[in-house]
């Protein structure tokens, strides 16, 4: 999602992505995981940081995409550990 919208600049399309993708991983997160987990991806959200001379709107899904990436990582790194 995030490289189709660095490459293609299309707002809309990251936006419908994100939409589709979000449910997605909660589901999947509610259903095998802890809720722990669950609140840590829903509660993380994007910063400031935007690809330069893009959308704002676009931008901004881009940079919560990229938040909720980290803390996905963050995720599977507690379960390795364990």
């Amino acid at each position: 999602m995030q490289s189709e919208f660095v490459q293609t600049d299309d707002a809309a399309a990251i936006q419908q992505k994100y939409r589709e993708w979000e449910p997605k991983v909660e589901k999947f997160l509610s259903d095998n995981l802890s809720v722990t987990y669950l609140v840590e991806f829903t509660t993380v959200h994007g910063g400031a940081g935007m690809p330069s001379n893009h959308s704002a709107a676009g931008g901004a899904v881009w940079a919560e995409i990229l938040a909720k990436n980290a803390a996905l990582t963050s995720i599977l790194q507690e379960l390795r550990r364990c």
